[in-house]
């Protein structure tokens, strides 16, 4: 044949050197006709319809130019013909590979070339890399020492006034320390962490808080760093269980106090036996087990809000609900 064929093809394309256009359907045309009147006799298709410029079918053209390279029609040059069909199939290899359009297959060539250019030069890269990881491990170990110096300071003042807290909680003997402990390497926290240490019992030497405190020493001392640190605790609920633990009503009513203190910042939840930690309490939930033969009910009884019945409530916790020195007692707490 003295002519192309249909190509389908999927690219960008110049039309006799002319312009740059997609064909967006089979065009016929004269084997004399001039290449830039094909390409004036095809610009109404693509104004109709836009979306559809791919698919191109060329018949009869005199010439056709993609990427810089001139094809031709004709037998002298059927040779071209393959070239074209090649060139076009590895166009929509890397359309099909990069995204679809021009502008991503040029996007993804220029990522490919900045990264051979980097593999290029891998040694480079790489000891540049070690230089930018050692001079931010640098950077980094001065701001963690600064850290542990402000941290050693600040844990000498904690252990002074928790120790102080923790003491008037009935720890009368006690000791409370705050240490620091150097970590294997540096993390998001700089090279250190902190312990606390405890002796509850003294002539004893102070241990890992964690590992010797009762539930109820817990508790306590956990109430005394909090009432220390309430204006920078960030933790919206507190949960306090066996507070009160071996407390007396005097140490009990210090508890509530701190306890009232904290929840000027928290929400404080706590569960306790003690009327003088009870009166303290905003809210009031009254909480009673019952058992019968086949099941246990428990059930929560809000009493804040009658003050007849929160006074019989902590008149009982007293010893005696109906006891006229307990419900004066009682009073006295809730004043």
């Amino acid at each position: 044949s003295n002519r192309f064929g249909p190509f389908y093809l999927d690219a960008r394309i110049a039309v006799g050197g002319t312009a740059e256009v997609y064909l967006a359907r089979p065009v016929e045309a004269d084997a004399s006709m001039p290449a830039r009147v094909i390409v004036k006799r095809l610009l109404p298709h693509f104004a109709r319809d836009p979306q559809g410029l791919e698919n191109i079918a060329i018949r009869n053209a005199q010439a056709v130019v993609i990427g810089g390279e001139r094809f031709y029609r004709g037998d002298a040059h059927s040779g071209q013909a393959g070239q074209l069909e090649a060139r076009m199939n590895t166009w929509l290899d890397l359309k099909r590979r990069h995204g679809g359009d021009v502008t991503a297959v040029v996007a993804a060539r220029t990522d490919i070339k900045r990264r051979l250019e980097v593999q290029g030069d891998l040694a480079g890269a790489l000891a540049r890399l070690d230089r930018e990881i050692a001079g931010a491990e640098t950077a980094a170990r001065k701001l963690a020492e600064a850290l542990r110096l402000g941290r050693e300071q600040a844990a000498r003042e904690l252990a002074r006034a928790g120790g102080k807290a923790i003491a008037q909680l009935g720890f009368k003997k006690t000791e409370f320390l705050v240490r620091l402990a150097t970590l294997p390497a540096l993390g998001p926290t700089g090279d250190c962490t902190c312990e606390f240490l405890f002796s509850p019992n003294v002539g004893e030497a102070p241990l890992p808080l964690s590992r010797i405190a009762s539930s109820g020493e817990l508790a306590r001392v956990m109430l005394a760093l909090k009432t220390i640190l309430a204006d920078l605790d960030d933790i919206p609920v507190l949960v306090f269980d066996e507070v009160d633990s071996n407390v007396g009503g005097e140490i009990g009513s210090i508890v509530g106090e701190k306890l009232a203190k904290i929840a000027g910042r928290h929400q404080v939840l706590c569960v306790t036996h003690l009327p003088q930690v009870a009166a303290h309490a905003a809210n009031h939930l009254v909480v009673t087990k019952e058992q019968t033969r086949d099941r246990s009910v428990v059930t929560i009884e809000a009493i804040h809000n009658d003050r007849k019945a929160r006074v019989s409530e902590l008149a009982r916790m007293l010893g005696d609900r109906n006891a006229k020195s307990a419900q004066a007692h009682a009073e006295e707490l809730l004043k």
